[in-house]
This record gives C-alpha cells, sequence and structure tokens, in this order.
C-alpha cells in the first residue's frame, strides 16, 4: 500500500501526461492495470500494443491492440508505457530500435510500483478531488 505522499508524487507524475498520446506496450495484467489508473487520472489511452501475434487486432478495454510497427507508423509522438514485467528492457531496445525517443519511453518493473495494487487505485481516486 502506498501513502498519501507516494500518492500525490504519482498523480503529479502523471499530470504531464494528459495532452499527450499514449500507448501502453503490452495488455496483460500489467497494462490494464496502468490504462485503468490513467483513466482514473483522466490520462486518455490510445491504443494497447503487443508483440504477440495473437493479441494484435483485438479490442481490449474499448481499445485496440496494435502491433508495434503500426503504433510506431502511426503514433511515433506518442508515451510508450511498458507493461511488460519480464521483458521490459528488451521492449525498450525494440522500441528505441524502431526510432522512439528515449524521453518518450517508460519501462521499468511497474509490478513493484502503485499499478499492481488495486487499493492503491482505490486511494488515487479518492485523492482526485485534491487535483
Amino acid at each position: 500500500k502506498m501513502n498519501e505522499q507516494q500518492v500525490e508524487i504519482t498523480i503529479n507524475t502523471t499530470k504531464q501526461f494528459k495532452n499527450h498520446n499514449i500507448i501502453i506496450f503490452g495488455c496483460g495484467a500489467v497494462g490494464k492495470k496502468i490504462e485503468c489508473l490513467f483513466s482514473l487520472l483522466g490520462i486518455k489511452i490510445i491504443a494497447f500494443c503487443d508483440n504477440s501475434i495473437n493479441n494484435q487486432g483485438k479490442i481490449i478495454d474499448n481499445l485496440k491492440v496494435l502491433s508495434p510497427s503500426q503504433a510506431v507508423e502511426n503514433y511515433n509522438n506518442a508515451y510508450f508505457f511498458v507493461a511488460n514485467r519480464l521483458h521490459y528492457k528488451d521492449i525498450k531496445q525494440q522500441l528505441l530500435q524502431m526510432g522512439i525517443n528515449e524521453n518518450s519511453i517508460y519501462a521499468e518493473d511497474f509490478s513493484e510500483k502503485i499499478f499492481t495494487d488495486v487499493f492503491t487505485l482505490q486511494a488515487l481516486y479518492r485523492q482526485l478531488k485534491n487535483i
């Protein structure tokens, strides 16, 4: 669980994304939690992106799942949030090789962060009134 200071830091950090295109790379559990968090904060996600051909073309949480090449081709100015606990470093390298600016890639082990705790999302939601 997060304390109020951590919640406030997270809210302030995510405010910078409100007027930008956001793509979540990975449509598994972590990706869905990031999407849920950003939705609570009023940050619009454009699409999911996934390396798995089985996921590409699907609609998840009303968002299309794009291939990496589709995402980069159509949204090369977007911020990419890598939502993969095991391969986030490799995916970051993949995006860099595809021409995405390093400052536009957020890739870390989100499993240790706020995105995995449902109670955290509820705490964030309660804090939203203070924004």
